[in-house]
This record gives structure tokens, sequence and C-alpha cells, in this order.
């Protein structure tokens, strides 16, 4: 089931996901078996999709050598897109499946643990990301100070949440 807030109207799942569901909901049979989610057409289109994304938080944040986390990495793609632009990237992804793909896409080692429980150092990343994952957070504003925290004093921090109203939804 669903929770609405009534102040600001996000929409969160009544209950978080304990780790195990978050495995079964995210196992091989949504992610597909091997390096791409979707067949044809539809995976270029998400690779695309990464790949502007990418170039949008690379001209917000400026010339230069940067550095990125990727929160809830899933597959990898954007954080793929970023590397490829000469970031440098870190990231995590709670569910195995997701977690693996992203490790053998990006070559990058990335952690399976809750952001919170990660430690890093204040002030190290130009930028943190947190595409479709804000809505599966069981402790949202804590998570949301340790992204600024990560962040350098001109960092950038970008969410992006589904639209529960859309016709994907």
């Amino acid at each position: 089931t669903f929770a609405r807030c009534r102040s600001c109207g996000l929409v969160t799942l009544d209950a978080p996901l304990d780790p195990q569901s978050i495995a079964e909901a995210y196992d091989d049979s949504y992610y597909g078996g091997g390096l791409r989610k979707l067949v044809g057409g539809l995976h270029g289109v998400r690779v695309r999709h990464a790949a502007k994304k990418a170039a949008r938080i690379s001209r917000m944040c400026g010339p230069g050598r940067k550095r990125l986390f990727d929160v809830g990495c899933g597959e990898g793609l954007f954080l793929r897109a970023m590397l490829e632009r000469g970031w440098g990237g870190d990231g995590n992804e709670i569910g195995p499946t997701a977690l693996r793909r992203a490790q053998r896409l990006t070559g990058t080692p990335l952690s399976d643990r809750d952001l919170l429980d990660i430690p890093i150092e204040e002030g190290t990343y130009d930028a943190v990301t947190l595409w479709q994952v804000f809505e599966h957070l069981e402790q949202p504003v804590e998570t949301l100070q340790k992204a600024h925290r990560m962040l350098k004093t001109d960092g950038l921090l970008a969410v992006s949440v589904p639209n529960a109203r859309s016709w994907q939804a």
C-alpha cells in the first residue's frame, strides 16, 4: 500500500521494504539476465537518457575533474555515463542483482550498504544524485542531510522521483 504526505503530496510505500523484499522485487526477472534490462531499441533509449542526464550534471558542475556519488545506482547506466565523461565515481546499490550488474558495467567497486551506513568524509563530492531512490528511503531527511554533508561547498544535489500520476505509474 501507498501513503501520500498531506503537506507535500509525496507518495511512498506505507511500510519500507526490508532487504529480502528488495532482493525479491529487483531480482534477475526485473533486470534481465545479461547486461541489458530491456531488449532492442528500449535499451538504447535508457542509455541515451543516462547520457543526457550526465551531460546536464556535467554542465551544471562546470569544467574539470569532478567526483560523483550515485545513491541507489541501479544497474549503473548513469554512473557509467559519468565515468565516460571523465568523472570519478562512487555509488551504492542495495539490490544484489543490480549491484552485480552495476559493478560489471562500470568496473567500479560499489557499496551494498544503505548510504547512512557508509562512512564518507564530508566535502568529498562535487555531485550527489538520487535517481528514483528518494521514494524508497526509510530515513529520507537523514539521507538528504548526509548527502548535503558529502558535497563540496559548491556541490550539486540532484534528486528525481517518479510521478505517481504518470502513465508509467
